[in-house]
């Protein structure tokens, strides 16, 4: 099983430690011998993140590799966790605040696109994030944001930008956030 990171400061929100507790334990979920995971879900979003990892993995090699590169590589991998973490932030939340109401997913074509295409601005003009999400986001951060997992990003005949990195990875999460928050209307 997964463990909890060591908490130096305690959180003074206490969605914030129930949250971080759900998609850690959720992941744990995806690890058991079970036939359906409860951390890569819904698919119908996940589907989209595949597709913008692989564009966010491109911005941090140079020169930049193709798309069918990037999936082959670990960075994509990290990259889509993040931004199923999002997306599991998202739907944490809202269970909490919503008591656990049902939804769906939005899967018509221009809404997604004019989802995709908020977000990007969104993203690239900066947004606040605001408490339990950033605290979250933090927590996952500190775990994925270590020296062994930077080093095991790089690619034969490319140079990895691990400075943008840095930046991009919160950039992420909040991308699968952002496209979870458009997408999930009550059902």
């Amino acid at each position: 099983m997964k463990s909890l990171p060591d908490q130096e400061e305690q959180i003074i929100n206490s969605n914030v430690q129930r949250i971080w507790e759900d998609i850690v334990y959720s992941m744990d979920q995806y690890t058991s011998d079970g036939t359906r995971s409860r951390f890569y879900s819904p698919e119908e979003i996940l589907k989209h993140c595949h597709t913008a990892a692989s564009i966010f993995t491109q911005l941090l090699y140079v020169p930049i590799p193709t798309i069918e590169e990037t999936k082959k590589t670990r960075l994509h991998a990290m990259i889509y966790l993040a931004m199923t973490c999002g997306v599991q932030i998202f739907l944490k939340e809202r269970s909490l605040s919503k008591g656990h109401l049902p939804y769906k997913v939005n899967q018509d074509e221009k809404a997604i696109r004019h989802a995709r295409n908020k977000i990007g601005k969104a993203l690239s003009e900066g947004i606040k994030v605001k408490p339990p999400v950033s605290q979250v986001m933090e927590l996952f951060i500190a775990q994925l944001d270590k020296p062994h997992y930077v080093r095991k990003f790089a690619l034969r005949g490319r140079e990895f930008n691990s400075e943008k990195f840095e930046s991009l990875l919160p950039a992420a999460i909040m991308w699968g956030y952002l496209l979870a928050q458009e997408l999930i209307v009550n059902d």
